[in-house]
Order: structure tokens, then sequence, then C-alpha cells
């Protein structure tokens, strides 16, 4: 059953890769934050919390190496988050290598920024990713109007 479910996985993004960007995203909206719900929310809401819940400490201090740095770019504007490795277990376990599952991430450090920032108008885009052929995932958040 396994195999037949990372198969399923690879047809579902074969698939995906036919949409439009913003029907990938309503896609995989669930999927990211159900993905951020299996403990990585509940790290970033530790880290959040140790940093006195200012973003600027957040992203100062978020960063543990081989998984995540995080960057202060222009402070209570924009920040980003960079892994120095895919972290998709269904492209290092499953065998997926679409870039259109990196919709996915985004949309789980999308729900994480949320979660953390209820009521702040938060954007995350894309800078390049792994599957891409980028040397790390960046992501960059946008805080405020």
């Amino acid at each position: 059953m396994a195999d037949f479910c990372m198969e399923w996985a690879r047809w579902l993004t074969d698939g995906l890769e036919e949409m439009e960007p913003e029907i990938q995203a309503r896609v995989l909206r669930n999927c990211g934050r159900r993905c951020a719900e299996t403990g990585v929310l509940d790290w970033y809401r530790r880290r959040f919390q140790d940093a006195g819940e200012d973003l600027d400490r957040f992203f100062a201090e978020t960063s543990t190496p081989g998984q995540v740095e995080g960057r202060v770019v222009e402070p209570g504007r924009e920040y980003e988050l960079i892994f120095p490795r895919c972290l998709c277990d269904l492209c290092a376990e499953g065998g997926v290598r679409s870039a259109c599952i990196c919709e996915c991430s985004r949309q789980s450090v999308l729900f994480v920024m949320e979660d953390l920032c209820p009521g702040m108008p938060v954007r995350v885009e894309k800078i390049a990713t792994i599957r891409e052929g980028a040397p790390q995932c960046r992501f960059r958040i946008l805080t405020g109007a």
C-alpha cells in the first residue's frame, strides 16, 4: 500500500503541474496546514514565545543548523526562512520530484505565520527551492499592509 500511496502522490503532482499557480495554492493550502500541525507549528510557537513574541527577535534567533535559518531583511516588515535541504517527506521518502509540491511548503509557512500573528496581514513568497534547482529553499515573509 505504501508504494501505491507514493505513486499516487506522484500522479497528483503530475496533475498539479498542469494547473495555474493560484489553483495549486488552493489545492495545497490544506496540505500545508496539516503538515505544519504534525509538529512544526509547535516548534515555531515555542521559538516565538521564547522571543517574547517579537518577530524581529524570532527571526534573528530562529536557526537550527541543517534545518532552518531565520533572517531579518527589513525589521518589522520583511523576513526570510532558509532551509539548506528539502525537509518534505514526500520528496525525501516518497520520490516526489515535482517543484509544484513546494507550494505546500509555502502554504505551511503561511499557516505558521498566520497562527503566530493572528490578525496581522502576512504574505509568504517562494524565492527559490531545491526542487527548482536552487541550493536551498528560501521563503520571504512580508508582514503589515
